[in-house]
């Protein structure tokens, strides 16, 4: 996982992508064909712009990608610096449009938050082994999981 700029990608319209960005201070992050996007606020201001942030992720950033594969693989993550009720997470985290979202409280390490989320086993400090994000998931993260609209995989 690497942490990446909109320089990385490539948009038909660079300028709509930047702006989106620009508006929201988006962190991106990319491993293969994963792109993820951070929004990164308090409680309160996830609460309030969670769906203009996807609407406008959707619009400016994903409609825009040239790469079809990238487009289809976004994971969009809200990180508040406080606690996220668990409605608001529940909202956020069952809606489908756009692309996969996660909600997580008090992040005060980003790039740690996402990685312990996404690719590391934090418990043994290494690398985790499986293939399928959604595993990874329901494993070490039962309720995100449990939010998600995901078919199970791991039957």
């Amino acid at each position: 996982m690497n942490k990446i700029t909109n320089n990385d990608l490539k948009f038909e319209d660079v300028d709509e992508a930047n702006k989106f960005v620009s508006k929201y201070n988006i962190i991106l992050f990319q491993d293969d064909d994963d792109v993820i996007i951070c929004y990164q606020s308090s409680s309160e201001k996830i609460r309030e712009l969670w769906g203009s942030v996807v609407e406008d992720l959707a619009y400016y950033f994903q409609s825009n990608l040239i790469d079809d594969i990238l487009s289809r693989n976004l994971l969009l993550v809200f990180c508040a610096n406080d606690d996220i009720d668990i409605n608001t997470k529940k909202e956020i985290q069952s809606n489908t449009y756009c692309c996969r979202k996660i909600a997580r409280s008090k992040v005060s390490d980003l790039e740690g938050a996402i990685k312990d989320l996404i690719f590391f086993d934090t418990t043994i400090q290494g690398v985790v082994n499986t293939s399928s994000l959604s595993i990874l998931i329901k494993e070490r993260h039962p309720e995100v999981f449990n939010l998600l609209s995901v078919k199970d995989e791991t039957k």
